[in-house]
């Protein structure tokens, strides 16, 4: 597993949690919106079954009076004038609809008024319907249109979802994957932390130390995990570090080269040549500048423009050997001079890891 392994684990892991939390309320809502469209598509197509039924309906009573129009014409030819007759007999042969045939009839004065008048309601009847059922067919297109584009909608939000499930199920397999791996100093520094504030802080006091540092021991542990976290550092190594360094926070020999007030858990600036270390103004900003420093040591490129906080030690960048360090045995003769210094820092984090497996 590459150096880099764990950050793009971590990374991939957060934008699927985001890309899931973001993507959620969008699916839900287009679910509803897919829903409302479909209902409304059902009942529009229930309400043209129905109108095109009464089309058909008027239709045929249409047909019916067109038939007794023509007995009409010829009872007309029997019984009636030679001049009604050849208006009976014209009016239906060559009236263009059965509207005009009727209304032509009413010159026939003995026949036709009745069937006359419902001819011309039984039109106005059809022509009203085949007028719902066009205007009917028109909004059946705007709500296909709207049906059919809810529906793609939301199978594409459907299948980023489902990406971003994926995506999630694979960064945690491998952050898992990357946990069962990381049993020896030649580990990544860069990766999640395993192990809580609480197991950390907890394993200080059962080993019988007992810390001298200027915020409680928890609330630093804390600062370990969130600010390891801010920027892929292991912050739970980092803790195993600042033990090694400082016998287990308690600051033998303080106010030599490292002080308790100096907030500085990691031997930064501490040599033999030197008058004193460097010193931090708070216990937060020491542990940043701790995985800071492991974070320049490790990665060539890590810098002002990509990271979360400012960086107080920008010195450290013109450092020749970064991109170098990879894992936490490869701190040795460049965070200390001893060759075995990060085999003895991930010592203590395995004590650590087995701590906080028997404490759970």
């Amino acid at each position: 597993m590459g150096y880099d392994a764990g950050p793009r684990l971590l990374a991939e892991l957060h934008q699927s949690e985001t890309d899931i939390v973001a993507l959620e309320p969008v699916l839900a809502k287009q679910t509803k919106d897919r829903a409302r469209q479909k209902l409304a598509w059902d009942r529009l197509l229930a309400r043209l079954v129905v109108s095109q039924g009464q089309v058909r309906d008027a239709q045929r009573r249409l047909n019916e009076v067109h038939d007794q129009v023509k007995a009409l014409a010829a009872q007309a030819y029997t019984q009636g004038s030679t001049l009604r007759v050849t208006a009976a007999v014209s009016a239906v042969v060559g009236a263009d609809s059965v509207v005009s045939a009727s209304r032509d009839l009413l010159l026939i004065d003995r026949y036709g008024h009745h069937q006359s008048d419902v001819a011309v309601q039984y039109e106005r009847e059809k022509a009203a319907l085949d007028d719902r059922v066009r205007a009917m067919n028109a909004e059946r297109v705007q709500l296909k249109g709207r049906y059919d584009a809810a529906i793609a909608v939301l199978a594409e939000t459907e299948r980023q979802y489902s990406d971003a499930q994926s995506r999630y199920a694979d960064a945690t397999i491998g952050i898992a994957r990357f946990k069962e791996l990381a049993t020896t100093s030649a580990s990544p520094v860069l990766g999640p932390s395993f192990v809580t504030a609480d197991d950390l802080a907890a394993f200080l006091l059962a080993r019988g130390y007992h810390p001298h540092i200027s915020v409680p021991l928890r609330e630093l542990a804390q600062y370990y995990i969130d600010e390891g976290n801010d920027i892929g550092v292991r912050g739970d190594v980092a803790w195993a570090q600042s033990i090694l360094e400082t016998d287990g926070l308690q600051f033998p020999g303080s106010g030599a080269l490292v002080g308790v007030t100096d907030n500085n858990y990691a031997g930064i600036g501490a040599c033999d040549s030197c008058k004193h270390a460097f010193s931090f103004q708070t216990a937060r900003l020491g542990v940043r500048a701790q995985v800071q420093l492991l974070r320049t040591y490790v990665d060539a490129k890590f810098g002002p423009d990509n990271s979360v906080h400012p960086i107080l030690l920008r010195g450290t960048l013109r450092l020749g050997f970064r991109g170098n360090v990879h894992s936490w045995w490869d701190l040795g003769h460049h965070w200390a001079t001893g060759a075995n210094y990060g085999d003895r820092v991930y010592a203590i984090y395995m004590q650590i890891v087995a701590f906080a497996r028997a404490r759970h």
